[in-house]
């Protein structure tokens, strides 16, 4: 398992983030189509996404979203979970927690997340304007909290910094 997830995270480094710097307004769905992207060109015999991925099981209405922004999956089975996020960054880990707990049978097989984070919003105005950090230590802190929860799980956190 180490190794895999070694693999995967020394593999982001090929994905097209240039890409990404080009999208201009909100890159959200850019940035989820490189990393199913990188995903599927690994191993395109075996690997598959689902888009706009599925719900962690069953929640009453008004109870949080529980689907999440991809599903990977290797030959039968879903294997990773994908958060891509501006703004609920709490929330977000809290779901991601949620998908490695589920009793929903379809997702039993889950090794691995990947939490990539953005900041979205400037503060300040003129020159004085600049983005906050998007990994925050509170949301590191989180991401650390569940690694120790389901320690057989990998959460790998991708959170660009500002050059």
């Amino acid at each position: 398992m180490e190794h895999e997830t070694r693999e995967l995270f020394d593999s982001l480094g090929k994905a097209r983030w240039a890409t990404a710097a080009r999208a201009f307004g909100n890159a959200h769905s850019t940035l989820i189509g490189l990393l199913i992207d990188l995903w599927i060109s690994a191993a395109p015999e075996s690997r598959w996404t689902l888009d706009g991925g599925q719900s962690f099981g069953y929640h009453a209405r008004g109870v949080g979203g529980g689907r999440c922004d991809a599903i990977l999956g290797e030959k039968g089975h879903a294997v990773g979970v994908v958060e891509v996020e501006g703004t609920l960054v709490v929330s977000t880990t809290e779901k991601i927690g949620k998908f490695f707990a589920t009793e929903c049978p379809d997702l039993h097989f889950l090794r691995f997340a990947i939490c990539f984070v953005y900041a979205c919003t400037p503060q300040g105005c003129a020159r004085a304007r600049h983005f906050l950090p998007a990994a925050s230590p509170d949301l590191k802190k989180r991401l650390v909290a569940l690694s120790a929860t389901y320690p057989d799980n990998a959460v790998i956190l991708i959170a660009p910094q500002r050059a």
